[in-house]
């Protein structure tokens, strides 16, 4: 809810005018004061290209558990497709604002870029399942990066594509962890934690034993 306010305040000083310096120097001022209590490590800021009534549907359904069904644009995959979603929180990544989300389209948790998030509105959503998906804890995991692709840096919304970056990320999937690293086709080697990296290593030497069988 505090980044929320943070962005919220963000739209607010974007579209004050000029000439209104005591309302701009509040508006930042108060921005200041939220930034220190949150901890957060970098001003947040909403990108230019980011539609407001769509950051504030994400950022309503974050705060009453409501669940939003999106038109989003994926880049790697170059296709717009629709999805519902009930939002888990948002966050900034270097200079990109991201969602976490629970996909109910594809029964897994995602993560999306908001900027390409072209309309969100309120869909309903079952209130005990929402629950389930709100106290879902966060897994930490840590990527080297292989070999650069759009797609891999897509997947794991990865800014830094210098070859052989270790990179800590965290998910509220076990399932995705492992589905995104097997999808990444040697790209990403899967560093921590131990008990996932050895039920990847398991997954794909049974896909290999069946190549050899076929």
């Amino acid at each position: 809810e505090g980044v929320a306010l943070l962005l919220g305040l963000d739209l607010i000083a974007s579209s004050l005018p000029d000439d209104r310096q005591d309302l701009l120097e509040a508006t930042e001022s108060l921005r200041g004061r939220l930034t220190k209590i949150l901890g957060v490590p970098v001003k947040l800021s909403v990108a230019t290209n980011t539609s407001g009534s769509v950051l504030t549907a994400i950022s309503h359904a974050v705060q009453t558990n409501g669940g939003l069904k999106l038109r989003y644009h994926s880049m790697y995959k170059d296709l717009v497709s629709e999805r519902v979603v009930i939002p888990v929180d948002i966050y900034q990544s270097n200079e990109n604002l991201y969602m976490r989300a629970y996909c109910l389209t594809s029964c897994d948790y995602r993560e999306f870029r908001v900027d390409r998030i072209e309309l969100a509105t309120p869909e309903p959503v079952v209130e005990n399942f929402v629950q389930d998906t709100k106290d879902s804890k966060k897994i930490s995991f840590s990527l080297v990066l292989q070999k650069a692709s759009r797609d891999v840096c897509e997947r794991f919304a990865i800014t830094n594509i210098e070859i052989g970056t270790s990179i800590e990320l965290s998910s509220f999937s076990k399932q995705w962890i492992e589905r995104s690293v097997m999808a990444s086709g040697g790209a990403v080697l899967l560093q921590t934690p131990p008990e996932i990296r050895a039920e990847v290593a398991k997954k794909a030497q049974l896909m290999l034993n069946r190549y050899k069988e076929a």
